[in-house]
């Protein structure tokens, strides 16, 4: 018993040493992964600030990347650059630094290649709820589903996006890459919220469109985005869609 006791702790601190060793290996993959990813981003904010002023917009899109390129050879540039910008940061800047993927027709290309195919991906306009004391504009969406439209019309769940950027930057196409793959994965229609961004909208104007927009769905059970609605085609009363916020 002593002997199989022994063999059992030599067993256990081999694992551990080992455990201990793919740890390390797999730490110092993450450090290298993460060094490369603000080597990369870096050299992108400051090609895309430098660009920032050129017009026309074509022209800016081109030199955007060029500056991206140079910026990644000269990597103390890039660094130098951030820091000025960063230390007086306007919300031109911030914006065109987190939306850099979206504002570039190149990389959003790019981008779209990697994407999965959707039947439905479009842009839509969500009525407000009556007699709300927000107003009566329209609150704007995307609509994300893997399905046809007539597999929308009759799903019961919802997948309701409100994509962050702190409400000053960062619309739902900025987030199509997991929106997208969401809704490939989950095979569930998600609708994401362009709710209305600071400066031009302060708060609580994105809160107000949020609220609005679920209150919207709840009332007409999906019915002013396309789903099932709260009748059937004979009048029955259908079952309340469930939804999950994001």
């Amino acid at each position: 018993g002593l002997v199989v006791n022994y063999i059992y702790v030599l067993s256990c601190l081999n694992i551990l040493s080992n455990t201990h060793k793919t740890l390390i290996n797999y730490y110092q993959h993450l450090n290298h992964l993460h060094d490369l990813a603000t080597w990369i981003l870096t050299a992108l904010d400051a090609g895309f600030w430098t660009a920032l002023t050129i017009r026309p917009k074509f022209l800016r899109d081109i030199m955007s990347l060029v500056f991206s390129l140079y910026y990644l050879i000269f990597a103390d540039q890039a660094d130098e650059k951030a820091r000025r910008v960063c230390a007086t940061i306007t919300v031109e800047q911030l914006r065109v630094s987190w939306e850099k993927t979206q504002i570039n027709p190149y990389l959003r290309a790019i981008i779209g290649l990697t994407l999965p195919r959707l039947k439905i991906r479009k842009k839509i306009s969500i009525p407000r709820p009556q007699n709300n004391p927000h107003g009566t504009k329209p609150v704007v969406g995307y609509l994300y589903y893997a399905g046809p439209k007539e597999n929308l019309e009759s799903c019961d769940k919802l997948i309701l996006s409100f994509p962050g950027g702190g409400f000053v930057s960062m619309p739902p196409p900025c987030h199509v890459e997991c929106l997208t793959r969401w809704a490939a994965i989950t095979q569930l229609p998600i609708l994401s919220v362009d709710y209305g961004k600071a400066p031009e909208y302060p708060y609580p104007y994105a809160m107000e469109e949020c609220f609005d927009v679920y209150q919207s769905l709840v009332e007409s059970n999906g019915k002013v985005i396309g789903m099932r609605g709260w009748k059937d085609e004979d009048g029955n009363k259908r079952e309340q869609i469930k939804i999950a916020l994001v």
